[in-house]
């Protein structure tokens, strides 16, 4: 009963293994039907004597493959050195802290919104693809955004441009019109006072010749 067991394993494991090896051929180099359906793998015999068969059928078919594309070849060596890298690492959860009865209830509460997502990915599949003249006008318009693009881009360089220069004439407007405005009249209210003190001067020794 046992040896029968493994052998019922032995072989879906080879079914599977199987599978996943023509679907990878698939991918790379495979042909589908005009419903863009893989062809399916070919059918093998069952019974102990076919097991060793199969394995050797897949380790050909997956030389083979490795020989016609070097990403393959790649996985492998990678697996050769690294294997640990295809171990799955254990899952751990902890341990939950609430009974059936209220994981049930949480459940429930949420049993609209599951038939909600339903609908809406079914209302998504059934979108119609745009027409294939709209993809057409987009297409032909590219070059005309692009020349938009470069002559935004061209007034975006004169804008920064006249700002540049704006700021240069409002820095030489304050250093000339404020700052130097600003020394002039100092300069002439310095010269006032000296006036003033000489004609105060020649009044005082006027006075004094008079007396």
């Amino acid at each position: 009963m046992e040896a029968a067991t493994d052998s019922a394993s032995a072989l879906a494991t080879l079914t599977m293994l199987e599978e996943r090896l023509h679907r990878i051929e698939f991918l790379l180099h495979g042909a589908s039907n005009a419903l863009g359906i893989p062809d399916s793998a070919p059918a093998q015999s069952a019974g102990n004597d076919a097991v060793s068969t199969r394995l050797a059928n897949l380790e050909n078919h997956l030389n083979r493959l490795a020989s016609r594309n070097s990403i393959v070849q790649d996985v492998l060596d990678i697996y050769k050195h690294y294997p640990d890298l295809f171990v799955p690492a254990a899952e751990t959860r902890p341990p939950s802290t609430q009974d059936i009865s209220t994981i049930t209830s949480i459940v429930l509460a949420h049993a609209s919104s599951f038939s909600e997502t339903v609908s809406r990915l079914m209302s998504v599949q059934e979108l119609p693809l745009p027409a294939a003249s709209a993809s057409a006008d987009l297409i032909a318009v590219q070059p005309r955004l692009k020349k938009v693009q470069e002559v935004q881009a061209a007034q975006l360089r004169e804008v920064s441009d006249l700002r540049a220069r704006s700021a240069r004439l409002a820095e030489r407007w304050l250093e000339a019109g404020v700052v130097g405005q600003a020394e002039t009249w100092a300069e002439w209210e310095e010269r006032v006072r000296v006036v003033e003190r000489g004609v105060r001067r020649m009044e005082f020794q006027r006075e004094r010749q008079k007396v």
